[in-house]
């Protein structure tokens, strides 16, 4: 009977008894599995149990420092040969023991603070570890800190032919070289002195006794 104003008490009628069991049949389905199936995306698993190679930590020169030792307080090293991912931990150590980690900058340069700290030998150990957490370290690398200047030197001087010899009160004297010479063994040639006393008796002939001058002697002197 189709709705209407005028028959507001309408009822729905009854199902038969096809109708019943098509509905007892489609609950029963929704109840039974059909058969589809959906799968997860794969997962996949690196098993890795090899250390990575250990680096190469080489020490850095700059001022005040020859990068194994010098007055800097700002030693630094270059770290190489790291596998890709690895993660670089460093520790240093000193005289007075572990050296703070805010003291040490790290990664592919190493760079240590030293300020406030004394001198000595400090030490300084590279870390690798890789994605597995695999860790291999590096031959640990150290620096010596020396700000102490070195004494004073002792420089003396040396005698020799002509040179001057300063005492050890400051005066200076020339130095006998006829003398020295004759200290290494060095004779005068006698050709020489016997060139120079010819040439000193010529100079005298012409030379009137008492006068301080020279002339030629007169030929027809009588």
């Amino acid at each position: 009977m189709p709705y209407s104003a005028a028959c507001p008490s309408w009822r729905a009628p009854r199902l038969t008894s096809v109708a019943r069991r098509i509905r007892r049949r489609s609950k029963r389905s929704a109840r039974i599995p059909a058969g589809n199936t959906t799968s997860a995306l794969a997962v996949s698993y690196l098993l890795d149990t090899l250390a990575p190679v250990a680096p190469t930590v080489t020490p850095v020169a700059g001022p005040g420092t020859t990068g194994t030792t010098g007055f800097s307080r700002s030693p630094s090293w270059s770290v190489t040969g790291v596998e890709p991912g690895a993660v670089i931990s460093c520790a240093a150590s000193g005289p007075a023991g572990a050296v703070a980690s805010t003291a040490v900058s790290c990664g592919p340069t190493v760079t240590l603070n030293l300020n406030g700290l004394s001198d000595g030998t400090y030490q300084l150990t590279v870390t690798v570890t890789d994605a597995a957490g695999n860790a291999t370290s590096a031959p640990a690398v150290s620096y010596l800190l020396d700000t102490q200047p070195p004494a004073a030197a002792s420089v003396t001087p040396v005698a020799g032919p002509g040179t001057t010899l300063c005492r050890r009160d400051g005066r200076c004297g020339r130095q006998d070289v006829r003398r020295a010479r004759e200290a290494r063994g060095r004779q005068v040639d006698p050709r020489r002195r016997l060139t120079r006393r010819r040439s000193r008796h010529s100079s005298d002939r012409g030379r009137e006794p008492g006068s301080g001058s020279c002339r030629p002697a007169s030929p027809n002197r009588s």
